[in-house]
């Protein structure tokens, strides 16, 4: 990342100062770090949490010592106020923390579908082509000087139809090619507000010298707290409800549920015949009897989460609609204004 320098020709574009930049990425590495392996290491009670914790504070009073006492700073303060960076880092942070449901149909396609890892990261290309629905549609409403309000809005609706249609679709009977609609309007829907957004930051920022302490915020949101709030959100979920619905569910398999006895004794007896020991056929079957009620719970959390975000979709709809955005007609495009 770059920043201009204030003791030369305003131009002029250098790196920035070396100390600032590696406490920066110190501070975002150990926060995300913190945020993606809490879950797993049981935060606080792990020493490698507690430890990535302390380089966070340490390297973020850093950073803000050095900012402060600093001749040639790393970013510039004012940028944070401008009002179009205001806007646009709101608008990055929530879509990134929708766009996180994708967490969901990653679990979906590995749980229910049985999709290896290359198959569930092929599903991911098919982003691609909601990145050039995105790009049309955005440059299409940029030449007609469209208000912002109707390209976030329209991004919003996008992410969350297809959680709509995700929720829907989270059975036992998917396909791979059911998923790929849903795919393609989530990216469609993320990247009209990404790139949108990310010019638009600009819009009462001084491009000589502020462009990188633009960069700078917009990786910050964009990159870092976003995407990494919104995984850690839904990971964190998919687990404590599927917990749930476990423990729930498993109180049901006995010998009283009919349906769950007659499974197990099936599959019991298929394993004796198939030449097992009594008591590896009843291992098995009970492992199968696991894996249907972790199967059945997974389903039913994943259902829950979808509802979940269907409605923060349309919260986050309507608050872009109610956005007091700087000018009612002020476009992306100065030189495109209309005479």
């Amino acid at each position: 990342m770059m920043v201009s320098s204030h003791t030369r020709d305003k131009s002029k574009i250098v790196w920035p100062p070396l100390g600032q930049a590696l406490a920066a990425t110190a501070f975002f590495f150990s926060l995300t770090f913190v945020f993606v392996y809490g879950k797993t290491y049981d935060w606080f009670e792990d020493w490698r949490i507690s430890l990535a914790a302390g380089v966070a504070l340490v390297s973020a009073g850093t950073f803000i010592l050095q900012h402060c006492f600093s001749r040639k700073r790393f970013i510039d303060p004012k940028a944070f106020t401008a009002p179009s960076v205001k806007m646009a880092t709101v608008f990055f942070t929530l879509v990134m923390i929708l766009n996180s449901s994708s967490a969901l149909s990653s679990a979906f396609m590995g749980m229910a579908m049985k999709l290896d890892s290359v198959q569930t990261a092929s599903m991911g290309n098919w982003q691609i082509l909601g990145f050039f629905i995105a790009m049309v549609v955005n440059i299409t409403l940029i030449k007609k000087g469209t208000h912002h309000r109707w390209v976030i809005v329209g991004g919003f609706t996008l992410i969350t139809a297809s959680s709509i249609y995700m929720y829907f679709l989270y059975q036992g009977m998917a396909t791979y090619e059911m998923m790929i609609l849903p795919t393609v309007l989530r990216g469609a829907g993320m990247w009209m507000i990404y790139a949108y957004c990310g010019c638009m930051g600009m819009n009462d920022l001084d491009a000589g010298k502020q462009l990188g302490s633009w960069v700078f915020i917009m990786l910050m949101f964009r990159a870092v707290l976003g995407p990494v709030g919104g995984s850690s959100l839904y990971s964190n979920a998919v687990y404590q409800r599927s917990q749930n619905h476990i423990e729930r569910y498993a109180q049901d398999m006995d010998v009283s549920n009919s349906a769950a006895a007659s499974s197990f004794q099936r599959t019991q007896m298929g394993m004796v015949m198939q030449g097992k020991s009594y008591v590896e056929a009843t291992q098995m079957a009970s492992m199968s009897a696991k894996g249907s009620v972790q199967l059945q719970a997974t389903l039913v959390a994943l259902k829950e989460i979808s509802g979940w975000t269907i409605y923060g979709g349309i919260a986050v709809i309507i608050f872009a609609l109610i956005f007091p955005y700087e000018g009612r007609r002020k476009r992306l495009l100065p030189d495109s204004a209309a005479p």
